[in-house]
């Protein structure tokens, strides 16, 4: 038949090497879980990696797990489904290396557990360069420890610079969408928080580093959080502290309603 749909469990981690290619039927056609470790550890020095219409389960590890802090480049995640069970455990976990010319395309579909306390992607000291989110949609379970993605340089002396977040559907991320801090030329563009139940934490934020870089150049068109509701007024759709420099914000707001800003220096 060519309607065959396989499940693969596995045992141990993937590791990932250069030009590998991973590719599925569709993101409902055949899974790859694991309920022991992470599913890839990714290694420095990969390049040219690609995930394609698949659907990944994990529930013990990381998905994609590149704690050894590899440099990374040219890599690609498209049209895949990605669900992250465990609450201490990432979609994309990364503490330090690099990650440049990434792409995350092609209705992605990433989920979170609801009691997580990491981010379902997380990047912490990572030197993250021209990194596009596009076209996807994310959902936290109504999480109200950590927002969805976290780029956070933390104590390295260097920006992130160059990330994009556009056409993407943030569901049920009360805590918050996106929180960057220490990034260069950041754009969020038509990006929608959807049936958060609350507002808990800022759905964008923009804040300086522990090494004291701030965000700078930064824009944020057409993008806000559609159900304020309780905590409203206390946090906001878009937060910069008072080091962030340079930001834009065009027509944020939602349904006619404009968005609740943080007033920074």
């Amino acid at each position: 038949s060519s309607d065959l749909r396989y499940t693969f469990l596995t045992s141990a981690a993937i590791p990932t090497f250069t030009g590998m290619i991973v590719r599925g039927s569709s993101q409902e056609g055949g899974e790859i879980l694991n309920n022991a470790s992470s599913i890839f550890t990714l290694t420095s020095g990969n390049y040219d990696l690609t995930w394609e219409n698949c659907n990944l389960t994990a529930s013990a590890g990381h998905i994609w797990d590149a704690s050894a802090g590899p440099s990374l480049s040219f890599g690609r995640i498209l049209g895949v489904k990605a669900v992250q069970t465990s609450t201490t455990k990432s979609l994309w976990s990364q503490p330090c290396g690099s990650f440049i010319d990434c792409q995350i395309d092609k209705k992605c579909n990433f989920t979170m557990s609801s009691s997580a306390t990491v981010s379902g992607w997380n990047m912490l000291g990572v030197t993250a360069t021209s990194i596009c989110f596009d076209h996807m949609r994310t959902n936290a379970g109504n999480n109200n420890n950590v927002p969805f993605f976290t780029i956070d340089m933390q104590s390295v002396a260097a920006y992130c610079q160059d990330i994009s977040w556009k056409n993407v559907v943030i569901e049920q991320s009360p805590y918050g969408g996106i929180y960057v801090a220490g990034g260069f030329a950041i754009t969020v563009e038509h990006v929608r928080g959807w049936d958060a139940t609350a507002f808990t934490g800022n759905f964008i934020s923009f804040v300086t580093s522990a090494a004291t870089y701030p965000c700078r150049n930064v824009r944020v068109t057409q993008s806000a959080q559609i159900q304020h509701g309780a905590g409203a007024g206390s946090f906001f759709d878009v937060y910069a502290d008072a080091n962030t420099t340079n930001i834009i914000l065009d027509t944020v707001g939602t349904w006619g309603a404009q968005a609740v800003v943080s007033t920074p220096a």
